[in-house]
């Protein structure tokens, strides 16, 4: 199975990683070890996390308050958004 990050999912990261990196480099590093992470355990078992719609699915990221929202398909995991737990609740609807 592969992961691909949606053009909305990647700008989301970048904004995120960039929002850190103006703090400090080591929580800039981290958000991104996190995120890495949370995809690592997403391939494992991508059915695992909290089901929203058929094939839609969300994934805490630990230590950083944010979640990957992604689609299953056949052979390939499609993370559409890289969401911040408290802001613009639900955005990424308009990218399914």
């Amino acid at each position: 199975m592969r992961v691909q990050l949606a053009d909305g999912a990647k700008r989301d990261f970048a904004d995120g990683l960039r929002w850190y990196r103006k703090r400090s480099v080591r929580p800039a590093e981290g958000f991104v070890e996190e995120i890495n992470y949370a995809i690592t355990r997403i391939l494992q078992d991508p059915a695992r996390n909290r089901q929203i719609r058929p094939n839609l699915r969300t994934s805490r990221v630990k230590r950083y308050p944010y979640s990957l929202i992604y689609l299953i398909q056949a052979d390939t995991i499609i993370i559409v958004a890289v969401a911040h737990d408290k802001r613009r609740s639900g955005f990424w609807n308009r990218r399914l």
